[in-house]
Formats: structure tokens, C-alpha cells, sequence
């Protein structure tokens, strides 16, 4: 029983691991700065939920930026296609 539930502890690390690099890099600052240009200063931002995906030559991401400040929280969406060669 311990191996396989080392293997479990090991395997969501790595996934939570994975999840923090996939959700902190460069498309990620791009939605945040996407994300600030609409709602302007004086909120902090999260992105919460990406996806990219490529058909082709394109890559396609979307996800939802969330912004907040001591009066609200907004869920802003974001979207772009990039062409890669």
C-alpha cells in the first residue's frame, strides 16, 4: 500500500509543479497585462484557468484572469491566436 500511495504524492506534486510554471509564464503575463489594461489600476491579478492548444501552425490560448481590489472581484476573459513557424 505505501508504494502505491507514494506514487499518488508524487504524481500531484508534480502536476501541482507543473500547474504553477504553466500558469506564471509568458502567456500568463500577457493575460495579466491584457487583464490591467481593462480594468485599470489598483486591482491585483491571478490567472485562473488557461488553455492552449495548436492546430497547425496556430496556437490558440484562452483562459480567465481574476481581478481584485477591497471593493470587488472580476473574472476577466481573455483569448489570442498566435501563428508559429
Amino acid at each position: 500500500m505505501r508504494v502505491p500511495v507514494a506514487l499518488g504524492v508524487v504524481l500531484v506534486a508534480a502536476g501541482v509543479a507543473w500547474l504553477s510554471v504553466f500558469l506564471s509564464g509568458a502567456s500568463a503575463a500577457r493575460a495579466k497585462s491584457m487583464a490591467e489594461k481593462l480594468v485599470g489600476p489598483g486591482y491585483r491579478l491571478r490567472v485562473g484557468s488557461m488553455s492552449v492548444s495548436e492546430s497547425g501552425h496556430t496556437e490558440s490560448v484562452s483562459g480567465v484572469v481574476t481581478a481584485w481590489n477591497e471593493r470587488e472581484i472580476r473574472e476577466i476573459p481573455f483569448q489570442w491566436k498566435e501563428d508559429r513557424d
